[in-house]
């Protein structure tokens, strides 16, 4: 590697102070820190206790409350102060907390794009750093790679005084990422934190002269670099395997579970190398490891977790089984294994089997083990759930309590749990400190059996009301729409709200006022069809809302209001009426691909009479919202959004075949959203959207 003079300070200049540092004052790690990606034996286990005790948990206001900039990485904790990595204003911010009181004690940055420079896809899904710090307890060392290949050290003994860096992008000329899958080309930047082995900090490059690299922890010279040449994945980390007695390191890569050496006179030899390619290059949950076995999953064209069996001459493949992770990292604990993915589920370690499934869960979410052998899961948009591993509860799901944070955005940050205190975060930079209550922690009954159903499962947290000041609030949906205003609003977490036209088909059209006039027509939104199969099929929820007025009580088709379809068999959602019944029809794999079985009756909708209508689906739950009340609530409909497939987006008639299915009447405003809306939520959006108290 070259000197880079004019990007770089001279190096003994720098390590001075963080070689002082070093000889003044012998440097140990608190056992109760969680310094690395997934805690402190990168496994999320934890030796402290749940602070589950006499049907009680948290209460529902955390210590303290901050507001970080933008990322979807974790932060880390090294010494009782927490880091995280995240972006602001045109530059990547390194932030210094106290972790008891989350007073900011110091901050770094540096200029840097919101994005990586190859970024392509999902952008309204995450922004800002993706990859998690990595902080060293021998040295205080801090280790952060940014969204846009910014590696560097940080000298936390003398306030984040900057040690080394390197641009990997710029020294190894590295590009996007290839398409590797069926289905579209997508590239998140840099997403891997690094990982600190001995003298090294091992990082993912995915460049022409090697996947992995090694670089001195406290020069920043490269030792070595891997014979693999695969491009970088986008999974959360690096992790340590023993291989055989030989010091390994494992990482999914775009196309492979990559498998080296890291020993002296073999590191960055190739021990094993198992293809495994994901669409949309979501090769994201870290392998998980258990001696010299590891797992790995992903979604979409998988849809699997494999177990693997890896020695020295290469991987032998044990079991897979037809359950599987798209974000979440499994964990291994007493013989099981469980992750939160779409539900939470647990799987016998030795056979694959599925023990259990259930919860209500969607794409994004992590979880620990705890030292009194329970699961703490955080998810969706701010969802704190305690739940009971194998060992107390072998047979089915049992969830204990449940916290809502009031959250608004995707938990994508990994939890944390160090000192007695829980860090949950959302890729918006909030970040809430709770307090675990003082528990004693207990050894797990053998078996609860059927006369011994485990502990009273208490009353869920009340539901934390969102406040809006206008319809339909400033975030939190994917696309709306209202008449007058001239222009559809996409919902770009984080930047502008960018302008949608509509393609007006047949005899629809806008009146004087902008409302739509549907009768002899329909509308199509074409740009909104790819984000929306994927928002929802990732959030496995969704809502619909509308203020309408039905021209008539004799609907026929059943008309079609709003559907995501191609003709009249193949749809994702189709919100109709019949005569004056509405119903929808949500395909899910246990409804169908027409998602009729079954489909949900709503409410009658009389004709003349405007009406603010809001229909919020998930797993096991429709619920129906008029003028802000509850219609209906059903759980007939099982199953979440995985085999949705492309469809098109319209509001009135058919896709294929647009003098079918036309429905008559006007609509004023409209939203959908991928997520779940809840009953205080759903009453002020009516009256927002109508005015009427």
């Amino acid at each position: 590697m070259r000197a880079r003079r004019d990007l770089l300070p001279p190096v003994g200049q720098l390590l001075l102070p963080l070689l002082a540092s070093l000889l003044l004052s012998p440097q140990t790690a608190a056992a109760a820190d969680w310094p690395h990606w997934r805690g402190p034996d990168r496994n999320d286990h934890v030796s402290a206790v749940s602070g589950f005790a006499d049907g009680g948990w948290l209460s529902g206001d955390p210590a303290w409350r901050k507001s970080l900039p933008v990322g979807s990485g974790s932060c880390v904790i090294g010494r009782d102060r927490l880091y995280s990595l995240g972006w602001s204003n045109g530059k990547e911010v390194l932030s210094c907390l106290d972790a008891a009181t989350g007073e900011t004690l110091w901050t770094q940055s540096y200029a840097a794009p919101k994005f990586g420079r190859h970024a392509i896809g999902d952008q309204t899904m995450y922004g800002g750093p993706s990859a998690s710090p990595e902080f060293d307890p021998a040295t205080g060392g801090l280790y952060t790679l940014g969204a846009d290949g910014e590696l560097r050290c940080w000298n936390t003994n003398a306030d984040g005084k900057l040690v080394w860096r390197w641009n990997l992008y710029d020294e190894y000329q590295v590009g996007r990422r290839p398409d590797v899958g069926r289905r579209s080309l997508r590239d998140y930047g840099y997403t891997t934190a690094p990982l600190v082995q001995g003298d090294a900090v091992i990082v993912e490059v995915g460049a022409k002269t090697g996947c992995l690299m090694a670089f001195h922890k406290l020069t920043g010279k490269r030792l070595w670099a891997s014979q693999s040449r695969d491009e970088a994945g986008h999974t959360g980390g690096v992790v340590p395997i023993t291989v055989a007695g030989v010091p390994c390191a494992a990482v999914l890569t775009l196309r492979n579970l990559l498998v080296v050496r890291l020993d002296e006179g073999h590191a960055g030899e190739t021990v094993a190398l198992f293809p495994w390619a994901t669409d949309y290059a979501n090769n994201i949950p870290t392998p998980a490891v258990q001696g010299d076995s590891l797992l790995i999953t992903s979604s979409y064209n998988h849809g699997q977790i494999v177990k693997l069996k890896i020695t020295l001459q290469g991987a032998k493949e044990i079991w897979r089984a037809d359950a599987a992770s798209g974000v979440c990292s499994p964990v291994i604990h007493q013989g099981h294994v469980y992750w939160a993915w779409r539900g939470v589920h647990c799987l016998d370690w030795e056979t694959g089997r599925i023990c259990w499934e259930g919860g209500r869960v969607g794409a994004p979410g992590s979880c620990i083990v705890t030292g009194d052998d329970r699961l703490l899961i955080w998810s969706d948009n701010g969802q704190l759930s305690l739940v009971e591993t194998a060992s107390r509860s072998p047979d089915k799901y049992l969830e204990l309590a449940t916290l809502k944070s009031g959250f608004r955005e995707d938990a994508w940050p990994h939890l944390v749990l160090a000192n007695g205190r829980l860090y949950c975060q959302d890729r918006d930079g909030h970040l809430h400190c709770y307090p675990l209550p003082g528990a004693t922690a207990e050894p797990p009954p053998r078996n609860l059996g059927a006369d011994n159903p485990g502990p009273v499962r208490p009353q869920p947290e009340p539901e934390v009301p969102v406040l809006l000041e206008s319809w339909p609030g400033s975030r939190g949906y994917l696309f709306a729409w209202q008449a007058g205003q001239g222009a559809e609003k996409l919902d770009q977490p984080g930047e502008k709200l960018a302008e949608l036209r509509w393609q007006a088909r047949g005899k629809a059209s806008f009146d004087e006022a902008g409302v739509m006039q549907l009768e002899g027509g329909s509308f199509l939104l074409p740009a909104v069809d790819a984000m929306l199969l994927e928002r929802c099929r990732q959030a496995n929820a969704l809502s619909l809302e509308l203020v309408l007025t039905s021209d008539t009580d004799r609907q026929q088709g059943p008309a079609r209001i709003v559907s995501f379809s191609t003709d009249g068999y193949h749809r994702n959602f189709s919100l109709t009426q019949e005569n004056r019944r509405l119903s929808l029809r949500l395909r899910t794999p246990r409804t169908g691909e027409n998602g009729l079985s079954p489909a949900t009756d709503l409410v009658d909708l009389p004709a003349g009479q405007q009406a603010h209508l809001l229909v919020a689906c998930r797993d096991g739950e429709v619920v129906c919202y008029l003028n802000g009340q509850v219609v209906k609530q059903s759980d007939k409909v099982q199953g979440d959004f995985s085999n949705w497939s492309p469809q098109h987006f319209l509001v009135g008639g058919e896709w294929e075949d647009d003098s079918r299915r036309q429905w008559r009447g006007q609509i004023e405003r409209l939203a959908v959203h991928a997520r779940f809306i809840e009953k205080a939520e759903a009453e002020q959006r009516s009256r927002l959207a109508t005015g009427r108290e």
